[in-house]
């Protein structure tokens, strides 16, 4: 049986208000990689099947079977920024489905 799973990267942003570009015509990094937990839920049954933290990069990869899952980003309140939404993702057999979580910071 072939791997299958996601993959994918985790940012929180924007990381300051929106600003006019400085001189040098240089903009500053709207989003950062972002450690944060993730949760795989089964779509059909709603129960938690795994989870993952990415790194310090904000990378992360998860082996799980073909199927449909909800991805789901924790979050310390989820009323309080940072916090992220969450992805209906559908996985194949012998494929990585790559996906982009973003956390909000609520700077504006």
């Amino acid at each position: 049986m072939s791997s299958s799973g996601i993959e994918g990267v985790v940012t929180l942003g924007p990381i300051a208000p929106v600003t006019q570009p400085e001189p040098r015509g240089d903009e500053p990094d709207e989003y950062r990689p972002y450690e944060a937990t993730i949760l795989f839920r089964d779509a059909a049954t709603q129960r938690e099947v795994a989870s993952v933290r990415s790194g310090a990069d904000g990378t992360f990869l998860i082996e799980l079977p073909p199927g449909r899952y909800i991805v789901e980003p924790t979050s310390r309140n989820q009323f309080v920024p940072p916090y992220a939404s969450q992805q209906n993702v559908t996985v194949h057999e012998g494929e990585f489905t790559t996906i982009e979580i973003v956390y909000d910071t609520g700077i504006r």
